[in-house]
């Protein structure tokens, strides 16, 4: 059972030293991974992923004018109200 969340994340400096651009998207975080098991096979039976992973689509990349191909990227993110 995945575990829906709103949330608004922020883009951060990341690893190639782009400054933060100030932008932000609100995106619907879902939690369907879990971080000591792994995923289930619904869930490609991915292996454990690190704490405070957020798996983005292509659109929050394309928002936040990121290659997709970097992979990782650091963002903070709140809870929306």
């Amino acid at each position: 059972m995945a575990l829906y969340i709103s949330a608004k994340l922020t883009l951060n400096d990341f690893s190639q030293g782009v400054p933060t651009t100030g932008r932000s998207v609100a995106a619907k975080v879902v939690d369907e991974c879990d971080s000591v098991k792994g995923c289930d096979l619904e869930h490609a039976g991915l292996p454990q992923c690190g704490n405070n992973v957020v798996d983005g689509f292509v659109g929050v990349w394309n928002t936040f004018g990121l290659n997709k191909d970097l992979g990782v990227v650091n963002v903070s993110w709140i809870i929306a109200e």
